[in-house]
This record gives structure tokens, sequence and C-alpha cells, in this order.
């Protein structure tokens, strides 16, 4: 049945003549990436090299014909080789920059402006000229919405708007679109069979299901060539229908799109609703299905499969069972690989900031011509002329302080990390479009048991058509990927090495007794870390390895990640005035960061007190052996300021005191005290440098710990609601 389908539509599109509405809203021209205009000008002439009149293809763009700047485009071409150890410093405002310009559309017919009113008209227009078993292609590109809008020239259309739009067309007329926007799954409900009673022949292909964002929109336009988009476009140009384009580009394209067909959706909410009549889990119900499909019956989805982990050095599953268990080691290799890009970014960025520093220090001519207003104020020429004046001085004195081998391992290995990043989330999406596929198989099972078989025939007859005539050329092979084994094996080349503290660089006047810019105070341990099985507390100050200290504010940092792990490597530190030397034995950066070590109930609670300065300016009372509340806030905290009343109630019926703590100034204290009327504990203490945060393990406000009069902590509490109140054991107070 559905072959015979499949058969008729492509007679029935060899017969009738084809439309085409290319859609490119734009938002606004900050956003109206050139990309987007690239997507149209190909998928024009894709559509006119395959046969179709070129006054049958309606083109909107933004503000259309319009001669005002309404694009954002940027030419990465001009980047010097070594642009990418700058990114992220003050160096990379001489980079050629995002420009606004106008588009300029020099095929025929001329463009119109994408508002609604204009779309509107385009659709009726278009309705007017087309007769059963003509078809009309849409194509849309740009951004769209997680509640399933799509932009347009500022302004937003809806599903429902466009199913609207659609449904003016007369039966017997074929509609095919394509969809490549952000979210664009959503608008697989524009183009399914619903209520009406004469719908059209509808379908349509889409990058992404409705929750996920899509890939492919970039100033830099066609430098970018990845994405939907543009894969989507290059398979039209080779492939006979548009579900043979969608097939080929479930292969190829090599983003963490998720593409899928308008038949996809419609086979995936069926089998959510049996599952749901049965009151079983989704994937039993589908893999019971799976079990009963013929291969041979199904051999072009496997196929494609198949063909996806070969491309992609994945696996290929045949049941979701082994989808789903796969799919959860993916993930966590894929989050590990997105944490270590990360770090090895902000080590490779540090780094660089502080060569920069170094060398407007000893350049100072350079630096009014690094700050962020001239800089802007330069053309695209300007910036290029200064950049390529600033690189060699700068390549000079990087290499006479003897880092140009640092900051090159820091950019590889981020580069590397980033690499394997991108191969990692797009292994991610694989596996979603392989699911995808077999819920597609267990889908079609099921469907064609029942009465809606005939829609989903339909559906697939539609995806089946062939816009004007097709293509004789066949697909060039991409370099397979390598394996996911050979890139695990990989991503533990380029895990940075971890300590586990966190840290802040010393104020100058902290930097005594030759204490260089690089020297740390530990601010936070975490529990089972490095550092806490080297005897590392809060409050010890990091030097570096001993007769190399550290001379950069974030040099820990950087020195860390670079450290060989499993092996003992010794640290200059200082403890209350005194040298310490830490041996240390770093592990590998965790992908999840594990608590601060935290004083609980029974532990000693650290004495903190000579840290605090009183708000009102008196002196600080000595709490040791004394039972207290500590109770850190922030003025613009609101749960905070509701626990105030119910505080002061506590202590004033037990007698024991409140140490408000936070780390604002006086000056944002006074301003505070000004507006608050009601009354407020007495003890208002600012700790600015965070040593009691640190020292309680306190990540969030409010946090509220008791102390007894032994010194150990008695009660511990994060946050507030009226509803619950203080849990302070003893207490049955309220609000």
């Amino acid at each position: 049945m559905l072959v015979a389908l499949v058969l008729a539509a492509a007679a029935a599109a060899a017969d009738g003549s084809t439309w085409a509405l290319l859609v490119n809203g734009g938002a606004n021209p900050k956003s109206n990436y050139a990309s987007h205009v690239v997507h149209l000008e190909e998928m024009f002439d894709v559509l006119v090299e395959r046969g179709l009149d070129p006054d049958h293809v309606v083109v909107l763009s933004s503000d259309g014909p319009v001669t005002h700047v309404d694009q954002a485009t940027r030419d990465a071409s001009l980047d010097p080789p070594d642009a990418g150890l700058w990114e992220g410093t003050r160096a990379s405002r001489l980079l050629p920059q995002i420009s606004l310009v106008d588009t300029v559309w020099d095929r025929t017919p001329t463009i119109r402006q994408a508002r609604k009113r204009s779309l509107a008209e385009a659709f009726a227009e278009v309705a007017l000229e087309v007769d059963e078993g003509d078809t009309v292609f849409v194509y849309t590109t740009d951004h769209g919405s997680k509640d399933g809008k799509i932009r347009l020239w500022r302004e937003d259309a809806t599903v429902e708007e466009f199913r609207a739009w659609i449904a003016g067309f007369k039966p017997g007329v074929r509609v095919v679109v394509a969809m490549s926007q952000c979210y664009s799954g959503a608008f697989v409900d524009a183009v399914l069979p619903g209520a009406e009673a004469q719908f059209p022949d509808a379908c349509g292909v889409f990058s992404v299901p409705a929750d996920r964002r899509a890939y492919g929109c970039y100033p830099e336009g066609k430098d970018r060539f990845i994405g939907h988009g543009f894969r989507f476009i290059d398979a039209l140009g080779r492939r006979a229908t548009v579900d043979e384009a969608h097939s080929e580009l479930l292969v190829t394209d090599r983003t963490p799109d998720v593409p899928l067909r308008s038949s996809d959706a419609f086979l995936a909410s069926r089998l959510e609703a049996e599952a749901a009549r049965m009151t079983r889990p989704l994937s039993v119900v589908v893999d019971e299905l799976l079990e009963e499909a013929e291969p041979r019956r199904f051999e072009a989805e496997l196929r494609v499969i198949d063909d996806i982990a070969g491309a992609l050095g994945t696996f290929a599953p045949r049941t979701l069972g082994q989808l789903d268990t796969a799919a959860d080691a993916l993930h966590a290799s894929a989050k590990m690989a997105q944490t270590y890009a990360s770090r090895w970014n902000g080590a490779r960025t540090f780094a660089a900031k502080e060569q920069l520093r170094r060398f407007e220090k000893a350049n100072p001519d350079w630096s009014p011509r690094l700050d962020k207003e001239p800089a802007a104020a330069l053309s695209d020429d300007e910036r290029l002329e200064a950049m390529h004046a600033l690189l060699p001085p700068l390549r000079d004195s990087v290499e006479q302080e003897g880092a140009t081998e640092r900051l090159a391992e820091l950019h590889g290995l981020e580069a590397r990390a980033d690499e394997l990043k991108w191969r990692m989330l797009t292994r991610e999406a694989a596996v979603e479009r392989m699911r995808w596929l077999l819920l597609r198989i267990a889908g079609t099972v099921l469907v064609e048991r029942g009465p809606d078989a005939d829609t989903l025939g339909r559906l697939v007859a539609c995806e089946a058509t062939a816009l004007g005539r097709a293509p004789e050329t066949s697909a060039p092979v991409d370099e397979p990927w390598p394996t996911l084994d050979a890139d695990l094996a990989a991503l533990e080349t380029v895990a940075p090495s971890w300590l586990g503290v966190k840290y802040s660089p010393l104020k100058e006047e902290e930097r005594v007794n030759g204490l260089q810019r690089g020297a740390a105070r530990v601010t936070g341990v975490m529990e089972g870390s490095p550092a806490e099985k080297a005897g590392i507390a809060v409050d010890d100050i990091l030097i570096g390895p001993p007769g190399e200290p550290f001379s950069e504010p974030q040099e820990l940092r950087v020195w860390t990640q670079a450290q060989e792990r499993g092996v003992v490597i010794p640290i200059s530190g200082r403890r209350e005035g005194r040298a310490r030397r830490f041996e240390l034995t770093l592990d590998r950066f965790p992908t999840k960061m594990p608590d601060l070590v935290r004083p609980e109930q029974g532990d000693p609670a650290p004495l903190v007190q000579e840290r605090f300065h009183r708000l009102d300016g008196g002196v600080m009372p000595d709490l040791r052996g004394k039972r207290h509340l500590l109770f850190w806030w922030a003025t613009w905290c609101g749960p905070c300021k509701l626990a105030v009343s119910e505080l002061l109630k506590w202590s004033a019926e037990t007698g024991v005191p409140v140490v408000a703590i936070t780390d604002e100034d006086h000056e944002v204290w006074a301003k505070f005290e000004r507006k608050w009327t009601a009354p407020f504990p007495e003890l208002a203490v600012t700790d600015s440098a965070r040593r009691s945060w640190a020292a309680y393990g306190v990540s969030a406000t409010p946090t509220f710990v008791l102390v007894d009069e032994q010194g150990q902590v008695e009660w511990r509490q994060r946050g507030y609601n009226r509803t619950n109140g203080l849990s302070v054991p003893g207490w049955s107070g309220s609000p």
C-alpha cells in the first residue's frame, strides 16, 4: 500500500507544476545572519536547476527590497592565523567584527518583505495559481522559539497561522514544508491532518524536534558550512525526492541537529497513545513491535542507522533498550568533553590575558588602542591594519617571556578538547536520529494494523515528492570520524588535572614577605579532593612549586591542569604566616563538582569572628564558649528578609544572639538600613573576603548555622520559606 502511494506521488509530481515560497524572517538586523540569506540563494539555485520556473519562486527575506541595513555579516577569512590565541582578550577587539549591511538579492524575482501580511499575501497568490496535482514547496530559515513561533521581520508567526495559510490551498494540491530554524519541530502540527474537512495533502521535514535548538546560523554565512539548512539544500541538489534528501542528511550532517519528518512525528504520537492505552512504558511497547518487524521490509531505515554509525564512529542499535543503555554512557562522555573544553578555554584565556597585560605594561602606547570605544570606532580595514601591527611585537614579547610554547600548548589542548566535544555532542544527536528511525519502524508496524494506515500512507507519499526533475549526481563520501573508542581514548589525553580548591588571588596589601602576584588564598576545599587529602585547608596560601612561585593571578589553575596525575607533586604554601609544603597527588577533573568541605552537626565550628567587621562600627563581642547563630544573608535576598522576623523571635525566646553576615560593604548596608523599618539583628557584620562562607561551606543565602557552647555545630539549614520556617530543634514558632 505504501509503495503504491509513493509511486503515485512521483507520477503526480511529474505531471503537475511546482511553486516555492522561500522565507527568511530575519527578526532584526543584528540577528539576521548572512547564513540565512545564503540559504535562500542556494535553495533558489537548486530549485531552478531542478527545472522550476524562477517566476514560480517567491522569496521573502527580512525587510525585502527596502534599501537599509538589515543583515549581520562578518568576514572570518580576515582573521590572522593565530587569532585564536587571543580570543577573549582585549586584542580580539581588533579582529573583524559583525557589520550590519543591506541585503543584496541579485536573482529574479526580487525579494519581498518577510512580514506576516506579505507572507499571507504570498500564500494567497500562489493558492490562486495552483490546482489539483500541483506542488507547493515552503522553505523557512531563521530563528524559532520554544513556544512554537518563527521569527519574521520584527514580528513572529505561530504554528496556527502557518496551518491557516497552508489550509488555503485547494484539495489535491500538495504542500511540502522544510524548516531549518530552532525548535522547528513544533511546526509539525501545521501539516498533520486535523479536523478540517478539506485540508491539503501536506507534509514536512524539520531540522530538530520542538524542544531542541538548531545549528547553522552564523554571520560568517557560507564560511560556516554546517547545519540542516546547508546540508538539506546540498542533498536536495543530488537526491530525487525530499525524503531521500532527508535520509542523506541524517548521515552527513555532522552537527547536534536531530532532523525528523512529519511522518516520524505522527508515528511517535501513535506509539505514545498506544503505550498510554496499555499503561506500559513506551520503550517496552516499541521494542516488542520491533521484534515483530521484518528486517527486509525495513531495510532502508536499518541501512540509514548503520550508515550513521559508520560515518560518526558509533554503535548501531536495533532496540530502544540497546540504544538507551549506550546513550547514557555517551551522554556522560559528552558532558566530560564539554567540561574539559571549558577548562582549557579558561586556562588559555587566563594565560593570554596575562601575556597581553605584560605587553601593554611594557608598551603603554598600545593600551588606549585596545580600549572598547576606540577599537569599536575602527573600520574592518583599520582593525585589520592595527591587528597586523600588534601581532609581531606581541609575539616577540611572548617569546621573550618564554611563554610561546605554553600558550601554544594551552591553545592546542583547547582546540583538541573542543573538537572532541563537538564530535561527542554530534554523536549524542546521532543517537536521537537513530531513536526516531527505530520509532518509525515500530510505529509503522503498529499503524498499519488500524485506521491510521491511510494517514501514514499519505504522509509518506507526500514526503517522497520530487521537486521538479530529479538530479543525476551522487553524494560525495565524507571521511568517517574516528571510532567512539578512539575518541574516548583521546579524551583521556586532554583531561585536565584537578586539585579541588576554590581560591582568590591575594590583594596587593596582602602580598607581604615576598609573596608574588600569583599567590592565592584558599577559600574552599572540595570533599574527597586531592587538596583535602594533602591537608590543604581554607585560608592557606598556595605560592607555587618550590623555588618557582606563581607570578600570575590565575596561574594556580593553569599550572594544576597541566600537571601529571597519579604522582606526588610538591607545592609551597603558608598557613598562619608559617611556611608549609604540601604533597599533592592530582586527580582527573570531575564532570560534577563535589560539595565543599563543610562542618555538619557535631563537627567543630570554625572560629571566624575575627574576620568580621560590624556594620555599625562597634566592637565585635567574643563569642567563644557562647551559644550563637550565624546567619548568612544579602540585602537583595528576598527569603533572607522573610526569615528575619522569625529569627528575632527565636533569639528573643532563647536568648541566643544572631550574627547576620553579608559580604556587602558599608555603603550598601547604609542604603538598606535607611529603607528597612523593621527590627534587624544587632550584630550585623560584613565579611568582604567571604572567608566565613568558605570555612562553613556556604553556597547560598540564606544559610543558618547554630554553634553550641562547646564550639560545635548544633544545627544547620539552607534556605527559608514561610511554610516551613526555621527547623531549629525544639522551636515551634512561626514567621
